[in-house]
């Protein structure tokens, strides 16, 4: 009965209420997504921004209670996703802001303004360039969301590039103006000192942070990712380097923050190794990081704006290259990418911040950045009239 009645829900909200709802006026209505019902990333920031600059205007969240329990500011109307309001929003609200797809098969309106900033410059591959492995409603889903954008973000030429074939947007609706979520990394930001203090964290310690991506097998993730890569002994390698206290953050995929246990951490590692999964946002961790270690996430092309020390730990590389598929072979990109511990640790004792340093920046000069720390204030340009 229960399932019976929630296809029938899908169906009405997703069928019949678009029927009615497309035919009312629209009204200057603010409505922001992120990741199918977060509060974060760079919609988070612009609808900071719209509040700052106007704050009368109404701004509404699409959330989801089952992934975020976020308090939103006061001036954030939060609704849940897949309700009727939801629905009624979505077509009639002038603005609409979003880092993914829509919740559901969308074709904009008239006079409305659909300002896409998606969620970071693409490695693996995605939408239309990844055909063969995503599913074909989804796909269904992305022609007629992509027809919809009216703004695209973009960050890099690299990013340009691949958007043209995986999305297959209009070019004019490009703005090569950068991410508004990368604003943070190119800028003095007082809000660093806090994210240490609140960590226990002196300004002169060396942070490493160790951001791996999902694997599929749950077990595979989370404790067994550090096992591989011996806190210990990467913490002592890099304190012998540079001469400072160093400290490890991990930073997991949402869904192995859950599982962590910092006791757990704390015995089998070292105190100074501190999961921040779950109190802080990537970019957070990424203002307070020295040194990044990831392997298949794209958080390498936002860090790598700091022009800071990177390395891929890339300990199943044929696998995971063959089940996601990559747009770039990572072994050939300027920054060092290693297969094993033992390659890890031997890489890190014979290289010097700066040489790190140095490929970090023939990575920056190869994608051709469009950031400018204005991304944001840009971005807001293109919704206020």
């Amino acid at each position: 009965m229960v399932a019976f009645y929630l296809k029938v829900k899908k169906f009405v909200l997703r069928n019949i209420l678009p029927l009615m709802f497309r035919w009312l006026p629209l009204k200057k209505r603010y409505l922001f997504s992120s990741f199918y019902g977060l509060y974060n990333d760079s919609p988070k920031l612009i609808s900071e921004r719209l509040h700052d600059e106007q704050p009368d205007l109404k701004i509404y969240w699409i959330y989801d209670n089952q992934k975020t329990r976020q308090v939103f500011p006061e001036y954030v109307q939060p609704v849940a996703i897949n309700s009727v309001l939801s629905i009624y929003l979505l077509w009639t609200s002038k603005y609409l802001i979003d880092n993914s797809q829509k919740q559901i098969v969308y074709q904009l309106r008239k006079d409305q303004i659909y300002l896409q900033t998606w969620h970071g410059t693409p490695l693996k591959r995605i939408e239309f360039d990844a055909s063969d492995k995503l599913p074909k409603h989804y796909l269904n889903y992305s022609v007629v969301d992509n027809a919809s954008v009216t703004f695209l973000l973009i960050g890099n030429q690299y990013s340009e590039e691949i958007y043209r074939s995986a999305f297959g947007i209009d070019p004019n609706k490009y703005r090569q103006i950068g991410i508004p979520r990368n604003d943070s990394l190119l800028e003095s930001n007082p809000q660093v000192n806090n994210s240490l203090n609140d960590l226990n964290i002196t300004t002169d310690t060396f942070i490493i942070t160790y951001a791996p991506t999902f694997r599929n097998k749950l077990n595979e993730n989370g404790l067994r990712q550090l096992d591989l890569l011996n806190p210990k002994k990467i913490i002592a390698i890099m304190e012998k380097k540079t001469g400072k206290k160093c400290v490890l953050l991990t930073h997991f995929h949402p869904n192995v923050g859950k599982m962590i246990d910092q006791n757990e951490i704390n015995q089998r590692f070292s105190r100074n190794v501190i999961d921040v999964t779950t109190r802080f946002e990537m970019q957070e961790i990424l203002q307070v990081t020295d040194f990044l270690i990831t392997d298949y996430s794209s958080v390498f092309f936002d860090y790598a704006l700091k022009n800071k020390p990177i390395v891929l730990f890339m300990y199943d590389y044929a696998n995971y290259v063959k089940e996601r598929g990559m747009y770039l072979k990572l072994d050939k990109l300027p920054i060092k990418s290693v297969k094993s511990p033992d390659e890890l640790s031997a890489f890190l004792k014979r290289a010097t911040v700066d040489d790190l340093m140095l490929r970090t920046r023939a990575l920056n000069q190869s994608l051709g950045s469009f950031e400018h720390g204005t991304a944001t204030r840009d971005a807001v340009r293109l919704l206020i009239e």
